[in-house]
């Protein structure tokens, strides 16, 4: 007899872990299927920020970091626990830094030389897949979704298995989805970015380098390697002008780009790398269904909650309920994943 559950969600990723833990809470039976490691095609690959998201997810995050929300993230270690905003040129006016660094947090202040402090910790986004993971321990497996089948059926690592609902948030591998389902054209769901890694840095840096147009010429996160020493990991228009490149060009770009921002750091003695991401492209998300599938386009891992309440509200409207009682499959855990930097391919560039 095909083993029968409430929910499968198919992607380990925050959206996937964040869904199952609400869904866990309301007595759904479930199981999450990941066939890569954890969080490996998302928060692992972001820098983890969570500001710009409205004071209503602020203070939701927040409160899970509290214990009072509605995942218990006390776990959770943060990188920094304010975001810097500065001009990335002399031109920049003062109040496009300050426009920036508003939008990110309201309460954030400016100093006299331009530079604002935005109050808005950044998580460890290990850390906080650790979290997420901790009250699923025996609901997380390690599987290949090869076919869809009737009745909502899907065949997993050679394992039938059935459920009311089969939740896809698996990030781009969402595509794998549409291909079993035969849609000839799948709907573009993310931008390409293309973020750089440098080391070695002594400078702790969490922020931003704002342009005139309130655009982040780079944004930066720092990540400490061992004690005293940090990999840049590089994101904003940098991360998105790279993605255009080949990569010995980005990272040749991203080199000058540095010099131009940071001309007191030494350049020429540090290493390089890159990581290709596909970043999610609509802020809110988006949920589409087919019979028994359910599509989770993923969102900014600032909104993740949010894209989990717009999927309980739709089974709730259409009424869903727990009822499977069934144990959990014979499949291999999962394993936790791996930071860009701790895989990367170091270059030295001349």
């Amino acid at each position: 007899m095909t083993p029968a559950y409430d929910i499968i969600i198919i992607g380990g990723s925050a959206t996937g872990l964040w869904l199952a833990n609400r869904l866990r809470r309301e007595g759904y039976n479930l199981i999450v299927i990941e066939s890569g490691t954890l969080g490996s095609e998302d928060a692992l690959l972001s820098q983890g920020l969570l500001g710009g998201a409205g004071a209503e997810m602020h203070e939701r995050w927040e409160a899970c970091f509290g214990g009072w929300g509605d995942i218990d993230l006390t776990s959770v270690s943060f990188i920094a626990e304010t975001q810097t905003f500065w001009p990335a040129t002399p031109d920049v006016p003062g109040i496009a830094v300050k426009a920036a660094a508003k939008a990110v947090s309201i309460e954030a202040e400016q100093k006299k030389d331009k530079t604002c402090i935005a109050p808005e910790r950044t998580p460890d986004t290990r850390s906080l897949i650790a979290a997420l993971t901790r009250n699923l321990q025996d609901r997380i497996f390690r599987g290949e979704a090869q076919e869809l089948l009737p009745d909502g059926q899907i065949a997993v690592s050679g394992l039938a298995l059935q459920a009311q609902l089969i939740i896809f948030a698996a990030g781009a591998g969402n595509k794998q989805a549409l291909e079993m389902m035969r849609v000839k054209q799948a709907p573009v769901k993310h931008r390409p970015l293309r973020q750089i890694m440098v080391r070695p840095l002594v400078e702790n840096l969490c922020g931003h380098a704002v342009d005139a147009d309130l655009g982040s010429r780079v944004t930066v996160t720092s990540h400490e390697i061992k004690k005293g020493e940090y990999v840049w990991y590089l994101g904003g228009t940098l991360a998105e002008r790279a993605a255009e490149m080949g990569e010995d060009e980005a990272l040749q770009f991203a080199k000058a780009e540095m010099q131009a921002l940071f001309p007191r750091i030494d350049w020429n003695d540090k290493d390089w790398a890159a990581q290709d991401y596909a970043a999610p492209l609509e802020a809110k998300g988006d949920i589409h269904r087919r019979g028994h599938i359910l599509m989770a386009w993923p969102v900014s891992l600032a909104l993740t909650p949010k894209l989990a309440d717009r999927i309980l509200a739709w089974m709730q409207d259409k009424d869903i309920q727990p009822a499977s009682r069934t144990p959990p499959p014979d499949l291999p855990p999962l394993q936790a994943g791996m930071y860009p930097w701790e895989r990367a391919v170091w270059k030295r560039l001349v």
